[in-house]
C-alpha cells in the first residue's frame, strides 16, 4: 500500500511539473463559491406587510418601482453588487400590480412568477395575505373547475380560446344551471379576469357563503382584432359580438348543462368589457336580460339605450338587471355618471354603484361580487 501511494504522488508531481505548476501553487481546496445575485426573493411580504423589492441590475444607473396605487413610483437602491432594493408599506390586504423600470425601460419583475395576465405581459402581482383570507384568496371551502376551451371562430376565422367555470359539485348529466359571460378589458385576454380578476376563487367563496346561486361562468378574450396593428376598418366590437353570438353562445349550450334561456344568461364586463356588454347586451335582448357594466360607458350609450328610454315600462319590465358601477377616482367617472343620469331621467331601472377606487381590478373584483349575487333570483333588486 506504501509504494502504491508513492506512485501516486510521482504521477501527480510529474504532471504538475509537465503542465509548469508548481508544487506550492496548487490548489489545496476549491474556493468557496460565491452566492450568485440570481437567487434573492422579490416581492418579499414581511410579517408587519412591509415587502421588499429587489431587482439585479448591474450596470443600470437608475431603477424604479412603479405600480398603481396604494403603492407609488419609488426609487430603489443600489449595493456593491448590484443588487437594488426598496421596502415599502405596509401595504393592505389584497393583489396589486406593478412593474419595475431599469433606466426608464418599464418591465415585469424577473423575480416574480405571478405576472398579470395579458396580451403583453410587462406587469407582475403583489398579493399581500388578510390575517383572516381575503375573498381573493384560496379558502377552504368546497372549488369549482376552470376548463380551458380553444375553438375555430367561425365568426373570426381564427383559433380562439375561452374560460369556462364550473361550480363544485358540477355534472355534465346534472342539473342545468344559468350562465354569466364574464369580460375583462383592454390588452387582457380570456386568463385575465382568472389570474388578477380571481373570479373562480370570488364565486367559490360566494356559493360557499350561499351568496349566489350556482352558475357557469364564461369568460372569453376581448379583442377580436390585434390591438397591436392596424383595424384596417374593422370594428372590433361588431367582430367580437358577432364571435359571441355565432360561436361562443351555442358552444357552451351544447358543451354544458346549461338554463338555453334569456332569463338564465347574464353578461358582465370592465372597462373595453363593460362597452362590449352593453352594446351585446341591449342589441340582444332575446338572450340576455342581466347586464352588468363596470368602469365603462360608450359614447354612443344614447343610441344603444334607445329602445329603453323610448319604451322604459316595456324595458323595466324585460330586463331582470342593469348594474352600472365605477370609482370616484376613475377616469370613466364622467360618462357613467352621464349615463346614470339619463337612465334616472327617462326611468329606466337600474342599479347604481359608486364606490371609492381607481380604474383597476382593485375596484372591479368586489363588483364581480356584488353583480353575481343578484344574478338569478326572482325578486328585482
Amino acid at each position: 500500500m506504501k509504494h502504491e501511494n508513492w506512485n501516486v504522488l510521482m504521477v501527480s508531481a510529474v504532471l504538475f511539473m509537465a503542465l509548469g505548476v508548481h508544487a506550492e501553487d496548487a490548489p489545496k481546496s476549491a474556493p468557496p463559491m460565491a452566492k450568485p445575485r440570481s437567487q434573492f426573493v422579490s416581492p418579499e411580504v414581511l410579517p408587519d406587510k412591509r415587502v421588499i423589492f429587489r431587482v439585479s441590475a448591474p450596470d443600470a444607473s437608475k431603477v424604479e418601482l412603479d405600480a398603481t396605487p396604494p403603492l407609488k413610483r419609488t426609487p430603489m437602491e443600489k449595493d456593491g453588487e448590484g443588487l437594488w432594493t426598496v421596502t415599502v408599506g405596509p401595504v393592505s390586504p389584497g393583489l396589486y400590480h406593478y412593474w419595475i423600470r431599469v433606466d426608464g425601460v418599464a418591465m415585469a419583475d424577473a423575480m416574480n412568477p405571478l405576472t398579470k395576465p395579458a396580451l403583453f405581459p410587462t406587469k407582475s402581482l403583489l398579493e399581500v395575505p388578510g390575517n383572516t383570507p381575503e375573498m381573493t384568496e384560496f379558502q377552504d371551502v368546497p372549488h369549482g373547475v376552470v376548463r380551458l376551451h380553444t375553438y375555430r371562430s367561425k365568426a373570426l376565422g381564427i383559433e380562439r380560446h375561452v374560460r369556462v367555470y364550473t361550480p363544485p359539485g358540477y355534472r355534465d348529466d346534472g342539473v342545468p344551471l344559468p350562465v354569466l359571460y364574464l369580460y375583462p378589458g383592454s390588452t387582457n385576454h380570456e386568463g385575465t379576469w382568472m389570474g388578477e380578476g380571481r373570479a373562480h376563487f370570488i364565486m367559490d367563496t360566494l356559493l360557499a357563503a350561499k351568496r349566489c346561486v350556482p352558475m357557469l361562468v364564461v369568460m372569453p378574450a376581448i379583442h377580436a382584432l390585434d390591438p397591436r396593428v392596424p383595424a384596417d376598418g374593422k370594428d372590433d366590437y361588431a367582430l367580437t359580438d358577432q364571435e359571441l353570438i355565432t360561436d361562443i353562445v351555442p358552444m357552451i349550450d351544447s358543451a354544458y348543462r346549461t338554463l338555453a334561456d334569456r332569463d338564465h344568461r347574464a353578461l358582465a364586463g370592465l372597462s373595453k368589457g363593460s362597452f362590449q356588454v352593453l352594446r351585446s347586451g341591449l342589441t340582444h335582448p332575446d338572450l340576455f336580460s342581466w347586464i352588468g357594466a363596470f368602469s365603462g360607458s360608450p359614447s354612443d350609450a344614447v343610441k344603444l339605450f334607445k329602445n329603453a328610454v323610448d319604451n322604459p315600462e316595456k324595458f323595466n319590465a324585460a330586463t331582470h338587471l342593469l348594474w352600472l358601477g365605477v370609482g370616484r377616482e376613475d377616469f370613466m367617472l364622467k360618462g357613467m355618471q352621464e349615463l346614470h343620469t339619463m337612465l334616472d331621467e327617462k326611468k329606466v331601472r337600474h342599479t347604481w354603484h359608486l364606490s371609492d377606487g381607481i380604474h383597476e381590478y382593485t375596484l372591479w373584483r368586489p363588483y364581480l361580487a356584488e353583480f353575481a349575487s343578484l344574478l338569478f333570483k326572482t325578486e328585482k333588486p
